[in-house]
């Protein structure tokens, strides 16, 4: 995900659905963790990997709710602070 420069409503609406689709791939990925137990893998590795999914979905549920919210430039900031932070867990 990029830093985001200004929010029009078209941006904006661009932005959410970028948002959302990772959010279902995570989703899926972290589905799959949970209800297909890989037998080549440790609990260990599993665990990590859960955790890190499960963070990286937190955090994006917070960007696209202050994508939503953002109505001035502080929260134009917020949300590409989110931003750099997501991508430091990517």
């Amino acid at each position: 995900m990029n830093k985001v420069l200004f929010f029009n409503n078209e941006g904006k609406a661009k932005l959410l659905n970028v948002i959302n689709e990772i959010l279902r791939t995570k989703n899926r990925l972290l589905m799959l963790i949970l209800t297909n137990p890989d037998k080549k893998t440790n609990v260990a590795t599993r665990n990590k990997k859960q955790s890190k999914y499960e963070e990286q979905i937190i955090v994006l549920e917070n960007i696209k709710q202050l994508v939503e919210s953002c109505s001035t430039r502080e929260d134009l900031e917020s949300v590409n602070n989110m931003i750099r932070y997501y991508n430091t867990l990517s």
